[in-house]
């Protein structure tokens, strides 16, 4: 039977009442649309690892949306305390209770996708003795959808010790940083701050951040949350930052005694203030701010990389190069340091600004650096801070950094930096990831670039990887190697696909089948294999069609085919620049195309007649058009134009290439009626003289004047007349 103690704590009779492994905590108010969430998520811990949980019920039975009977089910015990507007206090109370050697704490309102990684640490003896200090991530959501979140890691579970507790009214922390700190990779949902939800929660602390800073004007962490609820997405929000952030400064500067804790709230408030300032162009009033407030603060790395950002931004308004420079290698260094010492990285990190400190960021910075460096030439100067970057692990921010750094590599003929920064990026196989292709590919394209001296300074790099094979093979064409490099390429099995669709130009021009190299791509693969051989041949339009006609003469017909082409051709004939001769040229061609891969893929009933409305439109138009180029050759010139109008119908994007098809004709048609015009005009005073000569009886000189006409006015009856005439005699 369910007993209560000392009628503040409710206990299961099942409870252990004795010491585990771990202790959990949980603060219940009404949220009963999440706490079934909640505590069916910490059930496989629960029951995997020596543990209790314990319930800080916050509201009491009489005012329970039902969430409290729920926790029954789940609970140890269930601690009642009264609220009072004190976080710490809530959780002290759990604390109290707790008889595990660690302690991890959450609230109704959050629940953990998986809980395995922590299932795996607490069986680990040796991982759960080495740490004092668990972190996990918790994913913030601003939308219902959980489409948009800001993901933090958060200390919230931690070896118990003699002197841990909880302080702060809101936002609650530890009164001890415990070292050393693990982080591990389970997250929990957190939709506390969404919609009315959001809006209330944030007032609520702002009450209790200001009360709290009444009583304790010099607490700087209260100051940094006030801060981080008020923001700088807008104007007003900005006014209230700056107004209190100048306050908390003021507070700052009479803080005897600073601890670790202290400067790091310390340089958050400055942060923030540094930020609003440049936000408003202040550039001058941000650096005499920070000049007067760094001298007193001992910053971290993390903190120094936050801070390097905003000095390169400054200083880059300021027009002071050099010292932007200087920011961002020292962002680097910094960074680099902190990627080297993980478990400092961990204790340092925060949540305020936690975008500052990425290779995202670090990569955005250095981007700029080799931008402006590139524009000066300066390649000695790229291919050194190339040395200093973190390449490893960094694969999807590198592309504005990369294709500057090959550039660079390539004008100092430093094949041995390149080397360094391929074996970084690639993988554990040796295959370099796609990013590294497509900046090959931009750098060929560089007009100071001599392409061929580029492909076989490329092809000197020691990597066995597909993309590095086919430059070899592009090097050795029209040479003696060629055969033997293909042979490998053939051997490696290596596929036309992004970036090696190089490798398919190849085949062509050396006329070489390509049904090997394209057969196994998805259909995924070889749209996006496509797409990048009509960007490369759209930039030199003219060769598209005689690149075409070597296609069809090697390739043998088939759907892959049949869209590369319908594809390249388009590419051509809906070209701005297109002439009405290169229209009718290639029309027939594109439109074959179109209805040889349709013929392929789609039931020939869906293809006949007015077509189905399941195609395609391009698919509908390249059918009548078809249609419409039969017509012509056999001069149906009626049914030709009624099937150009047709297919048009079908494909509005087609309207100015059909619409110049349909000019042509009606000027050719307006230009022969104004020579059927003319020739009826001349014939008329033609017919007039031949009377004139019959009645005068010279039937003998009218007779050749009469063939004439015949020519001229085939099937005109006054002329047969006249030739009646002229026999007979008048």
């Amino acid at each position: 039977m369910n007993r209560t103690i000392d009628g503040d704590v409710w206990e299961s009779p099942t409870a252990k009442n004795k010491k585990c492994l771990l202790t959990i905590s949980l603060l219940v108010s009404n949220s009963i649309t999440t706490i079934h969430k909640c505590l069916e998520s910490l059930q496989p811990l629960l029951e995997q690892v020596d543990s209790e949980l314990i319930i800080v019920d916050t509201v009491g039975a009489e005012k329970s949306d039902g969430s409290l009977e729920v926790a029954k089910k789940y609970a140890d015990k269930i601690i009642r305390f009264e609220w009072c507007d004190d976080f710490a206090a809530a959780r002290n109370a759990g604390l109290k209770l707790a008889q595990g050697e660690w302690f991890l704490f959450i609230d109704d309102d959050e629940w953990f996708d998986n809980v395995d990684d922590f299932v795996t640490f607490f069986k680990n003896k040796t991982e759960s003795k080495k740490y004092n200090t668990l972190f996990f991530n918790k994913h913030n959501y601003s939308n219902l959808d959980g489409t948009r979140y800001n993901e933090i890691k958060v200390p919230q579970c931690v070896r118990l010790v003699k002197g841990v507790a909880f302080k702060g009214r809101v936002h609650e922390q530890f009164t001890i940083n415990h070292l050393p700190s693990k982080h591990i990779n389970a997250f929990v949902h957190h939709y506390g701050y969404v919609g009315k939800r959001n809006k209330s929660k944030v007032e609520r602390n702002e009450k209790l951040l200001k009360e709290a800073l009444i009583e304790d004007p010099q607490n700087m962490h209260m100051w940094a949350q006030l801060l981080a609820g008020y923001g700088i997405r807008t104007e007003e929000n900005r006014e209230k930052t700056k107004k209190e952030a100048i306050k908390a400064l003021k507070q700052y500067e009479q803080i005897q005694e600073k601890s670790n804790g202290v400067q790091r709230d310390g340089f958050t408030v400055l942060a923030y203030l540094l930020k609003i300032l440049m936000v408003e162009k202040e550039w001058t009033a941000a650096l005499e701010v920070k000049e007067k407030y760094e001298m007193m603060l001992k910053l971290s790395q993390y903190e120094q990389c936050i801070l390097n950002n905003l000095d390169y931004i400054l200083f880059v308004n300021l027009k002071k190069e050099n010292e932007a420079t200087r920011h961002i290698l020292n962002y680097i260094k910094n960074y680099r340091w902190l990627q080297k010492h993980e478990g400092e990285y961990l204790n340092q990190e925060s949540f305020y600004f936690k975008n500052d400190v990425s290779l995202a960021k670090l990569f955005g910075l250095s981007a700029n650096l080799l931008i402006h460096e590139r524009e000066k030439e300066n390649w000695q100067k790229i291919l050194h801070v190339a040395e200093k970057l973190p390449w490893a692990g960094s694969v999807k921010y590198i592309n504005q950094a990369l294709p500057i750094v090959i550039l660079a590599a390539y004008h100092e003929n430093n094949l041995k930096i390149l080397e360094d920064v391929c074996e970084q990026i690639a993988d554990k196989g040796g295959k370099l990831p796609v990013i590294f292709g497509i900046a090959v590919r931009a750098v060929k394209e560089d007009l100071e670039v001599d392409e061929k001296k580029f492909v076989k300074f490329i092809a000197k790099l020691q990597s066995e990887d597909a993309f590095i094979l086919i430059q070899r093979a592009l090097d050795a064409e029209k040479t003696g190697m060629f055969t033997q490099r293909m042979s490998k390429l053939q051997k490696a099995q290596v596929k036309c696909t992004v970036p090696c669709d190089e490798l398919f130009s190849l085949l062509i021009r050396n006329k070489i089948d390509p049904t090997p190299h394209i057969e196994s791509l998805t259909y995924e693969e070889y749209l996006a294999t496509v797409n990048q051989i009509v960007i490369v041949y759209a930039k030199k339009r003219a060769q598209i069609p005689a690149f075409a006609e070597q296609i069809e003469q090697i390739w043998d017909i088939c759907s892959k085919r049949e869209l590369l082409l319908m594809s390249l051709r388009h590419k051509y004939l809906f070209s701005p620049d297109i002439t009405t001769a290169e229209i009718k040229n290639e029309l027939g061609n594109y439109a074959d195309n179109v209805v040889n891969f349709a013929q392929t893929i789609y039931l020939p009933e869906l293809l006949e007649g007015e077509t189905s409305s399941m195609l395609p439109s391009e698919i509908r138009f390249g059918i009548f058009v078809q249609r419409a180029i039969a017509e012509r050759k056999a001069e149906h010139e009626a049914q030709y134009l009624a099937d150009l109008r047709q297919g048009l119908k079908y494909y509005e994007a087609a309207d100015r290439l059909i619409k110049r098809l349909l000019r042509e004709y009606d000027e050719k048609n307006q230009k022969q009626q104004q020579v059927n015009a003319e020739m009826s005009r001349l014939g008329s005073q033609v017919k007039v003289q031949v009377l004139e000569m019959l009645q005068r009886g010279e039937n003998k000189q009218a007779e050749p004047l009469i063939l004439e006409l015949a020519e001229l006015l085939p099937g005109d009856l006054e002329v047969k007349k006249l030739w009646v005439l002229c026999h007979r005699g008048l």
